[in-house]
């Protein structure tokens, strides 16, 4: 146990040729604290859409994209947790089950006894259930299978580790899925990351803060606009309201208890601005332009908005924009 909280560890052992390589995860049995999508990073007006999407009825399919270790896990236990209810049945298909979550059945992926990915979902929808996680889509035969279900009215949430939505819009198109019913079943893209917080006071470093900063993180007064920030330094105006800073590191927090992880959200959703050059058949990379032209909250502007409330260091947000 770790602060009376009980946590599991993954040790993986693989040999190269100066030695053994080790990797320990820490599996935090966080179970049942994972309701706010606020609290995981995302911006009230984000959460409160991805909520409306989850909850939306007569199914669809959600896909969480990011690189390994980007925290999708994280939100796709928090996105069960919160449509759970009596009346749903929702049952997951885990490649290793990190959290036990009451009244939601879990199936571990077994693949040395036959149970592997597709038996496992396909076993799964043999239940009807309301709600179906499938923590990695490995496959075509997979995704096919989601995007079935979904179209038939379950909501399907998925994993998939590819870097951002045009790349996993192009990789279920590479899979065979079809243009139109990813249309009609595809609900939501949301690409996210973690990024580095810092707690500790020794090395925090108040940025003076003026318009030239807020251009190098990439915003125009429309954009401020939109993400609801405080005063008008894109346009020129009031910049007291901003809260920049760095966290170098230091002594005092370099056994890591000053650093947290925390999440930054895209979602990308069919819409006018999208379905014209979707059904045109254009590249997926025209298809996500169009949507960030037409307003799109992309990743780089989530992180710049939570720099500027103060919420995570000035640099974590630069970083994302490279």
């Amino acid at each position: 146990k770790i602060a009376d909280r009980a946590v599991s560890l993954r040790l993986t052992v693989t040999p190269t040729v100066a030695g053994d390589v080790v990797h320990l995860a820490v599996l935090d049995h966080f179970g049942e604290g994972l309701r706010s999508f606020v609290d995981l990073g995302m911006a009230p007006t984000a959460a409160a859409n991805y909520e409306s999407q989850l909850a939306a009825p007569g199914g669809g399919f959600v896909i969480l994209v990011g690189p390994r270790g980007a925290g999708k896990t994280l939100t796709l236990y928090s996105s069960v947790l919160q449509l759970r209810n009596p009346e749903r049945k929702i049952m997951t298909v885990e490649s290793a089950i990190e959290a036990d979550l009451a009244d939601i059945d879990q199936v571990q992926l077994d693949e040395p006894r036959g149970l592997d990915s597709l038996g496992a979902v396909r076993a799964c929808l043999q239940h009807r259930p309301d709600v179906l996680l499938i923590d990695d889509l490995r496959s075509r035969r997979v995704a096919k299978q989601a995007l079935a279900a979904a179209i038939g009215g379950t909501t399907v949430l998925a994993g998939l580790t590819v870097t951002d939505v045009p790349a996993a819009w192009a990789r279920l198109l590479a899979w065979g899925l079809d243009r139109g019913e990813l249309a009609a079943g595809l609900r939501l893209v949301v690409n996210q990351r973690l990024v580095r917080t810092s707690r500790c006071r020794g090395c925090r470093q108040e940025l003076p803060a003026d318009a030239g900063m807020v251009t190098n993180l990439g915003f125009d007064e429309a954009t401020w606009r939109r993400l609801g920030l405080p005063g008008d330094v894109a346009g020129g105006g009031d910049d007291s309201n901003l809260k920049l800073f760095r966290a170098p590191g230091c002594e005092q927090c370099a056994d890591g208890t000053g650093i947290d992880r925390t999440g930054v959200f895209e979602l990308v959703e069919f819409d006018d601005a999208t379905l014209r050059p979707w059904f045109d058949g254009r590249p997926p990379a025209e298809v996500y332009r169009a949507w960030r032209n037409a307003g799109g909250i992309t990743l780089p502007q989530a992180a710049a908005r939570r720099a500027i409330l103060g919420e995570i260091p000035f640099d974590e947000a630069l970083n994302l924009r490279r």
